[in-house]
């Protein structure tokens, strides 16, 4: 009886040895690793905090997780510091959408705009955050990377194309816009550009608005030319200086429409009650929210370029990149909402998709706005460049990538069928895309004719 207490007691103390100083396990490349100890399933895995909120040392150290940083860590391409990656990131959400947002506001109401304003921003915010996330933990450098990570090749194919058009689309709606800002201040800062155009017609009488669309055509194509050294940029980095004059249009546009607004506020309370402008603060139909909801959600819209951002950080940490997120973010609703609420209190009722069309051309603080905001299209049209050309030239090497990993899994399917029509005689073994099975010469092509001499001879 004392012997087997004895022995009980030593095999707990082993135990207890093992738990406190477990043994050390060697890798095939040599580094020393301790075994795991853990379930992971164990209850305190299962209750750790999302990694979208903030974490304490004692968490980050319990839930360490392996991640590829693509471009590495220390690598020269990562230039710029989180307020350079901030700015560049609020030049790629400042497109034409702002300009928009108080139709939004007029339709839906102050109320469920104000609501849908802060929704959008937070999904923005968590999905380029989880976006980052699947990005370092696969080692992707791009949307169509981490498509291709989660779903396959095919899927890679297919994110690469959507994106390479739908970011198409949106550099067409940046020239769009740009013509339509610069035109009528070109116009208005040099009248005789009208009359030149007149001339061309001779004798014939054009309407002013005929005239005022050619010239449109003119004004873009020499905006584009003017544009074109920076649209030939390869990084972000090297637009770092464009997104300061973009940065300032967006403060002097929201300076100009909160001024204009508050005036009209004050002259709106001086008229009579059956005068005055009502306020609408919540829309009776379902359908005016649901025609504000994607002009609130896709004037945050940044993902086809964050990973570009993310590339571009110096000592990438998680804080830092949220940091560079969350300020993005941050500082585009901040602006975007003052936008907004004072371009539909300005406009009331006879608010426009564009904002900048319900103030004449005669007032010059919203003519210097409109400069600053055609400045901010055409700086912002590089950004946006950018991973379009990358889109598109990808996608001839991701379809051809896709074609010839189709090709080997039809090859190893054939293979493996025929091996079961002959029994099993003939199977090939595969391992993650390796034939083992496969027939290799043992001796270049050179040496084909010695072959038979180096062989043994059968019977």
């Amino acid at each position: 009886m004392q012997l087997q207490r004895q022995e009980s007691n030593n095999n707990q103390k082993t135990k207890n040895d093992i738990k406190s100083h477990p043994p050390i396990m060697k890798t095939s490349s040599g580094t020393l690793l301790p075994p795991l100890t853990k379930r992971i399933s164990s209850p305190r895995t299962l209750s750790r905090n999302p990694s979208f909120l903030s974490t304490n040392r004692e968490s980050f150290l319990r839930h360490t997780s392996l991640e590829l940083l693509n471009p590495t860590h220390n690598s020269s391409l990562r230039k710029s510091s989180p307020f350079i990656a901030m700015l560049n990131l609020v030049a790629t959400v400042c497109g034409g959408g702002v300009l928009s947002l108080p139709l939004a506001f007029a339709r839906a109401g102050i109320i469920p705009a104000s609501i849908l304003m802060v929704l959008s921003a937070l999904m923005t915010d968590f999905g380029i955050y989880i976006l980052c996330s699947c990005a370092r933990r696969t080692g992707g450098k791009s949307y169509s990377d981490v498509a291709c990570a989660a779903f396959g090749r095919l899927a890679e194919v297919f994110t690469t194309t959507i994106i390479s058009a739908f970011v198409c689309f949106v550099l067409i709606a940046y020239m769009v816009l740009a013509k339509d800002i610069w035109t009528p201040v070109l116009l208005r800062l040099f009248p005789q550009l009208l009359s030149m155009f007149a001339s061309r017609h001779g004798n014939i009488q054009v309407p002013n608005e005929e005239l005022t669309n050619e010239a449109s055509n003119y004004v873009l194509v020499v905006l584009l030319l003017l544009v074109t050294p920076l649209l030939l940029k390869r990084d972000l980095h090297a637009l770092r200086h464009t997104c300061f004059v973009g940065f300032s249009s967006l403060i002097l546009l929201t300076i100009a429409v909160a001024f204009r607004a508050i005036q009209q506020v004050q002259l709106n309370a001086l008229l009579p009650k059956e005068e005055q402008q009502s306020i609408n603060w919540c829309t009776d139909k379902f359908s005016d929210i649901l025609f504000a909801f994607p002009i609130i959600a896709l004037s945050f819209f940044s993902s086809f370029n964050v990973l570009s951002v993310h590339g571009a950080l110096v000592n990438p940490t998680r804080k830092r990149v949220k940091l560079v997120l969350d300020g993005s973010i941050g500082i585009c609703f901040f602006f975007f909402y003052i936008v907004g609420l004072c371009g539909y209190l300005y406009a009331r009722n006879d608010t426009l998709d564009n904002i900048l069309l319900n103030f004449p051309l005669s007032d010059n603080a919203i003519l210097l706005s409109r400069i600053g905001y055609g400045f901010t299209l055409l700086f912002g049209m590089p950004l946006v460049t950018l991973p379009c050309r990358e889109a598109i030239l990808s996608v001839p090497e991701h379809f051809q990538e896709w074609r010839e990993e189709r090709a080997r899994a039809q090859k190893y399917l054939y293979m493996s069928k025929v091996g079961d029509e002959r029994g099993g005689k003939g199977k090939h073994l595969i391992i993650n895309g390796v034939d083992f099975d496969e027939e290799r010469p043992l001796i270049g092509r050179e040496n084909e004719k010695r072959v038979p001499s180096l062989l043994p001879k059968h019977s």
